[in-house]
């Protein structure tokens, strides 16, 4: 160690002081600013979880939302077509009826036969008269697979070569069977076509 030179006054004079490092201030500081940002960042955090939370809750009140109109909408649907089933219901069982109470009242009033025709060629039949209404047209065919019968209904007065017309019923082959008319009242005749095979006819008419 050096000898301390004396002063003036004849005392030794003292080496000067050492500066003290002052890295732990850096330290406290940077320890600070790492808990401020983190104070922010949990401030932040929360501030942004309460806001996700808020817009779920409104995502799951929307969703809950559209499940009641959804079910309230399936709900009308069933009762639209429960409806529309019982209506349609309703309509088969009123047309069920209708023709029930046709054919009763036919059985009651009764159909009276009006003419009735064999052939097995071509034929014009009688004028007969129809009171008007309906009438029931019963065939009957007999012979083979070539057997063809064309009836024809003609106004008295008109011709079928001149005034042309449709059949009432066409039958190809054997075959019988009936058919329903509704003639106005007045006088008619029949004109069968026949080829390969003989034709029955029957009219009656419901009064």
């Amino acid at each position: 160690m050096p000898n301390a030179q004396p002063t003036q006054q004849g005392q030794p004079q003292m080496p000067a002081p050492q500066k003290k490092s002052g890295w732990w201030k850096w330290v406290l500081g940077g320890c600070g600013v790492l808990i401020f940002l983190a104070i922010i960042f949990i401030v932040g955090c929360s501030f942004v979880g309460k806001k996700m939370v808020d817009e779920a809750s409104e995502v799951s009140e929307e969703l809950s939302n559209l499940d009641t109109s959804s079910t309230i909408g399936e709900s009308e649907e069933k009762e639209e077509s429960k409806f529309s089933s019982d209506k349609a219901e309703e309509v088969k069982e009123e047309q069920k009826k209708e023709p029930e109470a046709e054919i009763k009242q036919e059985s009651q009033e009764g159909l009276g036969e009006v003419i009735n025709i064999s052939s097995s060629t071509d034929k014009q039949t009688d004028t007969f008269s129809l009171e008007g209404g309906k009438q029931k047209l019963i065939y009957n065919t007999a012979g083979g697979d070539m057997t063809m019968c064309y009836v024809y209904v003609v106004d008295e007065g008109k011709s079928l070569d001149k005034e042309g017309g449709f059949p009432e019923v066409t039958i190809n082959g054997v075959d019988s069977g009936e058919t329903m008319m509704r003639k106005s009242e007045g006088s008619y005749y029949l004109d069968m076509k026949v080829v390969n095979g003989s034709c029955d006819i029957t009219i009656q008419e419901l009064r």
